[in-house]
């Protein structure tokens, strides 16, 4: 059967936590959906597209779900997870001192991109596409920081610039679905994630 949730809630928002002392790095492993700094981690984008979510459960599998909402747009989310491996999942303090280095990744199985069809059935005119993005290249300020070269303390314009950087990649599309059809196809990089919000179009 299908799990079911009225509610899911995140133990801290802030790395700015009581409980235990600043991390010497922006990124050393805190709880929080965002930094010391204020930048939105992976975890606080997990939110935000579980909270893009319809109400009605149309269809769901291992790496994606189909949703529609009560104004009868479709939302259909599509992942590529990435599981710790064994080794690492043995060892939750290997996972901690990686934490804020490039060797983080190292901690997760290896895979590849992902493709998914979309086959929606149901629309029979012109659809407004919009897909939001999220992997390692979009929107993650993690690898951004690892681009800048991982400094230990953040310059004021460059937090601006890592502010850029975690904002999700959106890409909207008029498209006209074959009778009664309407395909897409995705390609999801891993620990990526795709939103894709489909509604009929009002130039149709």
């Amino acid at each position: 059967g299908r799990g079911h949730a009225d509610s899911l809630s995140f133990w801290v928002i802030s790395d700015i936590f009581e409980e235990s002392r600043a991390g010497d790095t922006p990124f050393h492993g805190g709880f929080g959906l965002i930094n010391t700094q204020g930048l939105k981690k992976p975890s606080y984008h997990g939110y935000w597209f579980l909270s893009r979510l319809g109400d009605e459960i149309l269809d769901m599998g291992d790496s994606f779900a189909v949703t529609r909402h009560t104004s009868g747009k479709i939302s259909v989310l599509v992942w590529n997870y990435c599981h710790y491996t064994d080794e690492a999942a043995s060892d939750s303090r290997s996972i901690q001192k990686a934490a804020g280095t490039r060797r983080l990744y190292d901690m997760f199985v290896q895979k590849a991109e992902k493709q998914f069809t979309l086959n929606l059935p149901g629309f029979d005119r012109k659809v407004r596409v919009q897909a939001t993005r999220f992997d390692r290249e979009h929107g993650s300020v993690l690898d951004a920081w690892f681009e800048m070269g991982s400094p230990e303390q953040i310059l004021r314009e460059d937090l601006d610039i890592l502010r850029q950087k975690t904002e999700l990649t959106m890409n909207v599309e008029y498209l006209s679905p074959a009778p009664n059809l309407l395909t897409l196809n995705l390609i999801v990089q891993p620990h990526g994630v795709t939103l894709v919000d489909i509604s009929e179009s009002a130039f149709s």
